[in-house]
């Protein structure tokens, strides 16, 4: 019993340990920032934000109020449409898109429903994702002439 058991806490450690270092990866680029239905029953907003370094990423959208009606609404990113209809009136609270990020991103919001509902959305660079260059170091390069000077 104790041998399961000292399995067990062994395999929740080693899992602890290595969760942080794999949200480590990721870096919000945008956000978070609250988006809140006004009077007028809606929201509209646009936001620019730049990288030095574009790549992968993903937007996170939250509820923040799920007790509130939102009835529907888009997101524009970078010139594409993302349709929140079903998330909005379904039962879950939060969502993930991939997306692209480039150099200059353009975000657009749109929402209609109950005054006070609000969202909340994240944009976060996907570092674990990016293409890593390495520079090997100088090194000479072997050759017939260099084999006599090695040996």
């Amino acid at each position: 019993m104790s041998r399961k058991l000292l399995c067990f806490l062994s395999v929740i450690i080693a899992l602890s340990t290595i969760t942080p270092l794999v949200h480590a990866e990721d870096q919000t680029v945008f956000g978070p920032s609250d988006f809140e239905i006004g009077s007028w029953h809606v929201h509209f907003s646009r936001h620019t934000f730049h990288l030095d370094d574009p790549g992968n990423g993903y937007i996170v959208i939250t509820k923040n109020t799920p007790d509130m009606e939102i009835r529907g609404g888009f997101l524009f990113f970078n010139r594409r449409f993302i349709p929140l209809r079903q998330f909005l009136v379904g039962d879950d609270i939060i969502v993930y898109k991939d997306r692209a990020l480039k150099s200059t991103n353009r975000l657009t919001v749109f929402l209609r429903g109950t005054p006070g509902a609000s969202v909340t959305i994240l944009e976060s660079s996907s570092l674990f994702n990016k293409t890593l260059h390495f520079k090997p170091p100088n090194t000479k390069q072997f050759n017939n002439r260099m084999r006599g000077q090695i040996l």
